[in-house]
């Protein structure tokens, strides 16, 4: 609020000679991560309530027949009550894992800072506990679960194991952002921001991030 009388006196902010301390995080190995924030591609309708859908970060999309995927790194089931955005009371988003050995695990999130997530995966915190989360209307309003505000998903998919079932081989990814609600165009539709390592078996997660914008 630059100019109001409360913020400044003869000339000088107030309270004046004040001292703002400011973490920054630190830069430690970035890498190009595949990722839909710089692209804003990043809302999606949901055609069909009580269904399973596969979501393929590579590709950014459903996993075939309702999208152009074709591995799924992690499943998403909306249920509802059918209502529209402006009536609707209740919405649920279930979110599971791709077979086998998918798992997440939540981080806080770093507030006020582009880079939301964790610097590497910790393999130890992995679970395989479905999330769940919902929008609903209570005696204090509407309250709606979402990611990216207090916390974020760690997402562990595409793994492949030994004939003994041991894992060998896994992507790694975070969900930035997940939030979602019931839609005038169809039964639901959700907003999803993830930074997604191609590369198996790499545990960084740190994204380039273009600090200029």
């Amino acid at each position: 609020k630059m100019g109001e009388e409360r913020d400044v006196k003869d000339g000088k902010w107030q309270p004046y000679g004040a001292v703002e301390k400011i973490g920054l995080r630190k830069i430690k190995n970035p890498i190009r991560l595949v990722s839909n924030v710089e692209s804003m591609a990043y809302d999606f309708s949901i055609t069909v309530t009580n269904v399973t859908i596969g979501f393929d970060m590579m590709k950014n999309d459903w996993v075939s027949p309702y999208g152009q995927g074709n591995a799924a790194d992690f499943y998403l089931e909306f249920r509802s009550d059918g209502l529209p955005p402006n009536a609707s009371r209740f919405a649920q988003l279930i979110m599971t894992y791709s077979k086998p050995l998918g798992a997440v695990y939540e981080v806080p999130v770093a507030a006020q800072s582009k880079f939301k997530g964790c610097y590497t995966v910790d393999r130890e915190m992995f679970a395989t506990k479905p999330l769940l989360f919902e929008n609903k209307m209570t005696m204090n309003g509407r309250q709606k679960d979402r990611l990216g505000e207090d916390r974020v998903v760690v997402v562990r998919s595409r793994c492949k194991v030994d004939e003994h079932g041991r894992l060998v081989s896994a992507n790694y990814a975070t969900l930035d952002y997940l939030s979602f609600s019931t839609s005038f165009k169809g039964p639901g539709s959700c907003r999803l921001l993830y930074h997604f390592n191609p590369t198996p078996n790499d545990t960084n997660l740190e994204p380039k991030i273009d600090h200029a914008r």
